[in-house]
């Protein structure tokens, strides 16, 4: 699980990398991937960043988000680490491709499991009407992930 945790950190900030690397990712990710799906807040934060400016047609660089986010430490290692990550990216496309696919199958996962908890819980309570809701519901994902 913590490597997973850390698979996951990874896609997170390639998608930042790719955000700062100018307009040409920006669309395809916003279409793709909405910032409550990132797990991590500081990553979650910086992207919704790039996404109010990219809306209001600020051209994103690094030092333009540095600023958004405020002059702290962390939004500077933070968009450190992802500039760094771009510098070592040779395929950005299939990168984009690949960590978009990892983070919705990773969140699928996550519902799945917290469906599982919920069902689990509601099937204690004896509430039949909830239980046939949230295995409806897990069935739908399950097959939705299969297509």
């Amino acid at each position: 699980p913590a490597e997973a945790k850390k698979d996951f950190k990874t896609a997170e900030m390639i998608l930042l990398a790719l955000l700062i690397d100018g307009q040409n990712y920006t669309e395809t990710i916003m279409k793709a991937v909405s910032p409550e799906e990132f797990k991590d807040s500081s990553v979650r934060d910086a992207v919704s960043a790039v996404y109010a400016m990219h809306k209001e047609g600020v051209q994103v660089t690094a030092a333009k988000l540095i600023n958004h986010l405020g002059n702290g430490v962390d939004a500077s290692a933070l968009v450190s680490e992802a500039v760094n990550l771009l510098d070592m990216m040779q395929e950005k496309d299939k990168a984009l491709e690949d960590c978009v696919a990892r983070m919705k199958k990773d969140n699928v996962k996550e519902r799945l499991s917290g469906l599982q908890d919920a069902i689990r819980i509601a099937h204690g309570k004896k509430d039949e009407e909830e239980v046939k809701r949230l295995v409806t519901e897990y069935n739908s994902l399950v097959k939705a992930g299969k297509t």
